[in-house]
């Protein structure tokens, strides 16, 4: 049995940290005793609480922040690295941790802390670092990824797509979500009675493509369909987009703003046709609860979600443009057939490619292996010159490096460019 630290980006309960909990409640505990630890007591600290599992609420930054973050705010979230590391170093050597395992690409804290205490690290990427991810890499899309290889043993991609953009596979493995697949009963959705139903799920924010949706639907000008959007108003410019598209529409009364729901599968199995409409998705889990409950698919090509409907033969994959998902809807609307073969071949295939037994099984095999590999002295090398950093003091050129933008915020003289370039600089020579 080996002792594992998960360190979480976010203790609320959306895509990653679903996966992180289901794993926690389902991993045998005779092969890996997990340790959570997490900025903030959310739905996930309460859930996790419950599972009679040693859980830390730990301040977190972000070091991949939202692009639309203010500079003030970069310039100060680094002030509080050395004690959140120092933190992260007690729960390890308190509980005898055997390795790390960081949830999210956003969050460095896990990986800086397992090489400070000379342990494995598996970073778990769940980003597409493009630019529609709605995310600003500080180091740089190139170097940030080099950095998250060079402090892992094992890089988790959630899918094909999201290990594309690492160089090279070398210490790549690609781990697909897992969900547990349960087809929710069907509950009542307002409108009309007879109405193709047609769902989008997500939080209205650019990289989810709501307004790729919404537009699309509302030229389906000659189909009795009725459209739903499970999800938080996250962004307001988007959602004023999106309700801008709707102003003046006859048909306007046909779309149906459900908000964020815990009830998503029995919306889904009440539905025809899922829509995922993203820009940037790595792999979303709701496309494989919609294959659970029934529904064709329509995704764009912007994801791990393609792989996953072609797959399973669930339905069509399209540009992330409002002509190519018009194109998949109306196909499936105009081929009863074809759709029907859609909805039966994406329950009967998600079931056997992407249960939660699967990846549960698939993550705490990887776990185990780096885990003994580590303690057979096997991976040493891999990590030698990290530690050799550490030994020759550069670790300490990188906390200068940090500390430069709280200087140059603190003189009231912030310019970000110059402030980053002081990062990339010490992170170089930290990574040579």
């Amino acid at each position: 049995m080996i002792t594992a630290l998960f360190v979480s980006h976010s203790s609320e309960l959306r895509g990653a940290e679903n996966s992180l909990e289901l794993f926690v409640r389902r991993v045998d505990r005779l092969k890996i005793q997990p340790v959570i630890a997490m900025p903030g007591k959310g739905p996930l600290f309460d859930l996790v609480s419950r599972l009679a599992v040693p859980v830390y609420d730990v301040p977190m930054q972000w070091w991949v922040p939202p692009r639309d973050d203010p500079p003030t705010r970069l310039a100060c979230q680094y002030s509080s690295l050395v004690e959140r590391l120092n933190s992260l170093r007690e729960i390890i050597t308190r509980h005898e941790c055997r390795i790390v395992h960081s949830n999210s690409l956003v969050v460095a804290d896990g990986a800086l802390a397992a090489f400070l205490e000379k342990r494995p690290h598996v970073w778990h990427v769940r980003e597409n670092l493009n630019g529609a991810s709605g995310l600003d890499p500080l180091l740089g899309k190139g170097m940030t990824l080099a950095a998250v290889k060079g402090l892992s043993e094992k890089v988790v991609a959630v899918s094909e797509a999201t290990a594309s953009q690492f160089r090279g596979r070398q210490k790549l493995r690609v781990i697909y979500n897992g969900v547990e697949l349960k087809k929710g009963t069907p509950i009542a959705l307002p409108g009309k009675a007879g109405a193709l139903k047609i769902a989008f799920v997500g939080n209205l924010v650019e990289r989810k493509g709501p307004d790729l949706f919404v537009d699309a639907c509302r030229r389906l000008t000659d189909v009795n369909a009725e459209f739903y959007l499970v999800g938080e108003l996250s962004d307001k410019r988007v959602t004023d987009r999106v309700m801008g598209l709707l102003e003046g529409d006859p048909r306007r009364d046909r779309f149906h703003f459900l908000g964020l729901r815990r009830d998503v599968p029995q919306i889904l199995s009440a539905c025809d046709i899922y829509v995922l409409s993203s820009r940037n998705d790595p792999f979303p889990r709701t496309v494989l609860e919609s294959m659970a409950s029934g529904c064709a698919v329509v995704t764009t090509s912007s994801g791990g979600a393609a792989e996953a409907v072609r797959s399973c033969s669930a339905g069509e994959v399209v540009p992330a443009t409002v002509e190519g998902i018009l194109d998949g809807l109306r196909r499936l609307i105009r081929e009863p057939n074809y759709m029907r073969q859609c909805r039966e071949s994406a329950r009967r295939n998600v079931f056997e490619r992407y249960s939660a037994e699967r990846y549960v099984q698939n993550l705490a095999g990887l776990l185990q292996e780096v885990a003994g590999n580590w303690s057979k002295g096997k991976n040493a090398l891999c990590r030698r010159r990290f530690f050799n950093a550490v030994q020759r003091s550069e670790y300490q050129l990188l906390m200068r490096a940090f500390s430069a933008i709280r200087e140059e915020n603190s003189r009231l003289k912030l310019n970000r460019e110059s402030a980053l370039n002081r990062i990339v600089l010490r992170a170089k020579g930290w990574l040579r």
